[in-house]
């Protein structure tokens, strides 16, 4: 078995693409997806004008032009069928759980020539990332994309920076290759800024290029300055994320420096619970669980322990604090530090961050085949085979709106935010009674009500009703842009151009820089012009 062969790295492409299958029959759900995709017309361009949206805008408050830039590309072959961007998603996961292989196999055997035991660990520990459940998410919604897309420059990066320590040679040239891959990452999620200080740390461990001595870490001025210009995308990407971030209007009380410090303490751990017992996943769990004490004091001490023990074992075992620091600093600013959106959690937060668990779950794996070959051998098969059950089975919820949201109405019937959803799924199916009993258990807001009622009523091509509703909510927010661009939008489609066009204009007196209101406004005077 020989560790390049390239067998190996399409079995595992196979195994991840056959576990998310379920995937592929996806549409486009009631989640972001509409704004993102089905309702936007302005990633659909690959010529300059498109680029200069792509580069200077930020769609429901993200940054991402590379994501926009792969959904054009997949416009150009498959237009709006949703097939096509869900298949898209899968491949680069696929490519994703072959780059990681290689990384791990990197990574498990050092400087040692790999044997067949180090084979099956890397496989293992990929298989252990690619169709892990918690993957799920980031595969099989299509507005997710920016997560396996940033992935793969994140992988890159990794494997450019390796390629720069082990030849000398060619290590400036191997560095401004992780630098373009690393910048592509950030430019695709401006979550994947971290990457330096994980290079830092492949440094100390397990490369060994920095001493455990600081008084000693001077001396080695050549492996600090080879990351500084890996800190100006940094610092340029983090401002736009900040400036971009979603503002959420939440109550000094309910959270404030306490609860945002809970939160930081209680991510870690809930995420580590969710990877080794990955049921009852959900795409929302809302801020609010973080008040049951329960789960708030059982996660917090899983995280301190965690810490305390791999700080204990820095000497005899840094493989363990190296993996536990990676998952925190990927993690970091993702902890809740600054507020993006009222989630306590989400597990497409953990597509980065959980290549040191896998890798931690391979190197476990190789000393399992050492010591009792038989029975590691079978037990990891087992385990393998359950994450993939679980995967298919998790990834055929996301099929739907109405699929998706009620099974998160059944994993936390408490969360309003997924009654809302589902009774807009519901609605949008034509299934009026049943949406209407949803609606009674949820949370919606005046507005937000109406909002979602024309999404659902333009969505099934009920123009009429899309612009009544998308009316009654400019009626109750008559300062919010995207109200009038909607209300716009739905009249534009009954062959009102010119009402339409007013709308738009509205939309950009309340917000000149509102980008999808100026192309709607200049497309509706182009018809208007050749009506004339």
């Amino acid at each position: 078995m020989r560790p390049r062969s390239p067998l190996i790295a399409l079995s595992i492409a196979a195994v991840t693409f056959l576990c998310f299958l379920p995937a592929l029959r996806a549409g486009f759900l009631i989640w972001d997806d509409q704004a993102y995709l089905v309702r936007n017309a302005q990633f659909l361009a690959l010529g300059w004008r498109g680029l200069g949206w792509m580069f200077t805008n930020n769609v429901m408050f993200v940054y991402q032009p590379l994501a926009w830039l792969s959904y054009a590309l997949d416009y150009s072959f498959w237009g709006l069928n949703p097939f096509g961007f869900h298949l898209t998603n899968l491949l680069l996961h696929c490519l994703n759980s072959v780059l990681f292989y290689r990384l791990a196999l990197r990574l498990l055997t050092g400087v040692a020539r790999p044997s067949k035991n180090d084979v099956l660990a890397a496989g293992a520990a990929a298989l252990c990332f690619s169709i892990h459940p918690l993957r799920v998410e980031s595969v099989a919604w299509a507005s997710e994309r920016r997560d396996v897309l940033s992935g793969t420059f994140f992988l890159l990066t990794l494997t450019a920076y390796l390629n720069a320590v082990e030849s000398p040679s060619n290590r400036w040239r191997w560095l401004t290759a992780a630098w373009i891959a690393y910048t592509a990452a950030l430019l695709t999620k401006t979550f994947a800024v971290t990457l330096p200080a994980v290079l830092v740390l492949l440094d100390f461990y397990p490369l060994r290029r920095l001493p455990r001595e600081r008084r000693l870490w001077l001396r080695h001025r050549s492996v600090w300055l080879e990351k500084a210009p890996f800190l100006l995308p940094a610092a340029a990407l983090a401002t736009v994320a900040l400036q971009t971030a979603a503002p959420v209007n939440l109550p000094i009380g309910l959270y404030g420096l306490l609860p945002r410090l809970s939160q930081v303490a209680f991510a870690p751990g809930f995420y580590l619970w969710k990877t080794v017992m990955p049921w009852g996943l959900s795409p929302m769990y809302k801020l609010s669980r973080l008040t049951h004490p329960v789960l708030f004091l059982s996660c917090g001490l899983a995280t301190i322990a965690t810490s305390a023990a791999a700080w204990r074992a820095r000497r005899d075992n840094p493989w363990m604090l190296a993996a536990w620091l990676y998952f925190l600093i990927v993690l970091l600013p993702l902890l809740g530090w600054v507020r993006t959106g009222d989630a306590a959690a989400a597990d497409r937060y953990t597509y980065l961050a959980g290549l040191s668990l896998a890798l931690v779950a391979g190197a476990s794996v190789r000393e399992g085949l050492r010591r009792r070959p038989a029975a590691a051998g079978l037990l990891a098969a087992v385990l393998l085979a359950a994450l993939g059950a679980a995967t298919w089975r998790q990834a055929g919820f996301w099929r739907d709106s109405v699929s998706l949201w009620s099974h998160a109405v059944a994993v936390d019937p408490d969360s309003g935010f997924a009654h809302n959803n589902l009774a807009v799924a519901l609605e949008s199916a034509g299934l009026g009674e049943e949406a209407r009993a949803q609606r009674k258990l949820g949370d919606f807001s005046p507005a937000s009500e109406y909002q979602d009622l024309g999404e659902a009523c333009y969505k099934r091509g009920d123009w009429a009703g899309a612009a009544r509703f998308f009316s009654w909510t400019a009626e109750i927010e008559p300062g919010l842009p995207s109200a009038q661009n909607d209300w716009g939008l739905a009249l534009d489609r009954l062959g009102r151009n010119e009402e339409a066009a007013e709308h738009f204009g509205f939309a950009l007196m309340l917000d000149p820089g509102f980008a999808p209101a100026r192309a709607n406004l200049a497309a509706a005077r182009g018809q208007s012009n050749r009506a004339k």
